[in-house]
């Protein structure tokens, strides 16, 4: 799980939905826009991947932890809202991993 300070409250989730910039990459949506303090993260999976909700939050699990990894450390000042929009299950995150690696050079030059 990521830390408390880079979640996402309801308030600014609702808010930031529906004014991001949107970037895809592979089979994830990126929703991005500018950070004001800490950079905040959340991950999206919806009923049309899985609907069973163990799927659907092992999948936010790997998601979590990926971002945990991978983009906090990058020291982004921005805000991203991640959905997948797999048709399957993600069986192998490394599919992510790759997709975040491409995000990082974006999202710093920008």
């Amino acid at each position: 799980m990521i830390a408390k300070k880079n979640r996402f409250t309801t308030k600014i989730f609702d808010r930031l939905f529906r004014r991001s910039k949107k970037m895809r990459v592979g089979n994830f949506l990126f929703l991005i826009s500018e950070a004001r303090g800490d950079a905040r993260f959340s991950a999206v999976v919806g009923k049309k991947t899985s609907k069973l909700a163990v799927d659907r939050n092992r999948i936010r699990r790997q998601l979590y932890e990926i971002i945990r990894e991978e983009l906090v450390p990058a020291g982004l000042h921005k805000n991203v809202i991640l959905l997948y929009k797999g048709a399957k299950v993600l069986e192998n995150p490394a599919e992510f991993r790759s997709a975040c690696k491409q995000l990082i050079p974006l999202l710093s030059c920008k």
